[in-house]
């Protein structure tokens, strides 16, 4: 459920329903940047855009097992 934008969470307002999130997005707001990867450009503000972005390219990498 989205937080509420009258009592928004402290730090990264996604980190209550994020599963990538950390003691770190909890207390301190992500900064907006600009991020290359994957054959895309885009804004982001969070603490782990590169370590998100580098496992989602192993995996789309990785051969289908089939499993």
């Amino acid at each position: 459920e989205p937080p509420s934008p009258l009592d928004p969470p402290s730090g990264c307002a996604f980190h209550p329903r994020c599963p990538h999130a950390t003691a770190e997005c909890r207390v301190e707001t992500p900064v907006l940047r600009s991020m290359v990867g994957g054959g895309r450009s885009q804004g982001v503000a969070c603490h782990h855009a590169e370590r998100i972005l580098a496992a989602e390219l192993v995996l789309a990498a990785a051969p289908a097992t089939g499993l």
